[in-house]
């Protein structure tokens, strides 16, 4: 976001004359808050994106923050969202929900069988995400994992943001035709454009996948996801899953 005054202002202090300050949350963000930082202060409504401050005496710097319209997840610059699972637990992941995507028979069932918290497969820590894969049919069916990054509903605007993980596909390897994505996606639209084809899906060892966001991306879950074209069967662990900011 940004701020008004934009630059130092120069005030009486002796006069204690209220001088005004105004925050402007970018797009998919909003205002949460004035702090003084340094020197003395009186601000009228820390809680106010416009509102007046008042020095006392000598300098002040006065801050505001801002955080994503999120309920869950709160993003910020920075790591904005980290997921290693080394609370033995799914961090919220589950299986694949996002009803633009072409499920087996149109069903709920997308390929991902179950997934688990595995101590046995993992790329760093002690645990990862295991996701066993049965895609039925070769004719590009999906599978995928998902977290929703708020609260599955609100949606946050992650253009410039980056998305990596890390991958372990336990199996035979894959049809040259598939691939793999890191995929944001809200009610109307989705990123997925593939990081991985076929041939770089080397079974049975890790590998980085990575992506940043250029457009505009209005979302409200991450998915890991692969669309395996000759049809495919293994288990597909996934670990240190992280967002970082512009």
């Amino acid at each position: 976001g940004t701020v008004t005054p934009t630059s130092q202002t120069t005030v009486d202090s002796a006069a204690a004359i209220p001088t005004s300050i105004t925050a402007t949350p970018n797009s998919g963000h909003e205002f949460d808050g004035w702090t003084v930082t340094s020197g003395t202060a009186t601000i009228a409504s820390a809680t106010s994106a416009s509102t007046t401050v008042t020095l006392a005496s000598g300098n002040a710097t006065i801050s505001a923050a801002f955080k994503a319209v999120c309920n869950g997840y709160i993003f910020s610059c920075g790591t904005c969202g980290q997921w290693n699972f080394e609370s033995n637990t799914l961090e919220s992941w589950m299986k694949d929900i996002n009803p633009n995507w072409p499920l087996n028979g149109g069903g709920t069932n997308n390929g991902v069988q179950s997934i688990t918290v595995a101590s046995t497969m993992v790329h760093s820590g002690n645990h990862a995400i295991a996701a066993p894969i049965n895609t039925y049919a070769a004719d590009g069916i999906v599978a995928s994992i998902t977290v929703p990054i708020c609260d599955g509903v609100n949606t946050i605007n992650l253009a410039g943001f980056t998305m990596s993980a890390w991958v372990y596909f336990a199996g035979d390897q894959l049809d040259g035709l598939a691939n793999a994505r890191l995929v944001a996606w809200g009610p109307d639209e989705q990123s997925n454009t593939p990081i991985l084809w076929g041939s770089e899906m080397t079974p049975n060892t890790w590998i980085h996948m990575e992506t940043t966001f250029v457009n505009a991306v209005q979302a409200s879950h991450l998915s890991v996801h692969i669309n395996a074209e000759g049809g495919w069967t293994g288990t597909m662990y996934v670990d240190d899953v992280l967002i970082t900011g512009p």
